[in-house]
């Protein structure tokens, strides 16, 4: 248990050093470089067609999370039950 405690302290300390070390790294005008940046191409289709516009954009971007969390769900659950056990394929031993 000691040993546990050891490291445990040991661990949170480093974690105290680094939170240190990067709130000095904030101080001042500097800011983390941007390296990520949301794009998509849903609903951006505006090559002349009159339909797609601005509200059209908004509308398919907020669809967007919640078609893709139905379409893993589903491929979850077929999952689920190509991999489930069952005694009609095999017997109890």
């Amino acid at each position: 248990m000691q040993d546990l405690e050891r490291e445990l302290n040991e661990h949170f300390a480093a974690e105290k050093l680094i939170e240190k070390n990067l709130a000095k790294d904030t101080i001042g005008d500097y800011q983390l470089p941007s390296f990520l940046q949301m794009g998509s191409w849903i609903g951006g289709g505006r090559d002349g067609n009159p339909f797609v516009n601005g509200s059209t954009l908004a509308q398919a971007v907020n669809q967007q999370p919640s078609t893709a969390f139905s379409f893993y769900l589903c491929e979850l659950d077929d999952l689920r039950r190509e991999l489930s056990p069952s005694t009609r394929l095999i017997g109890v031993s």
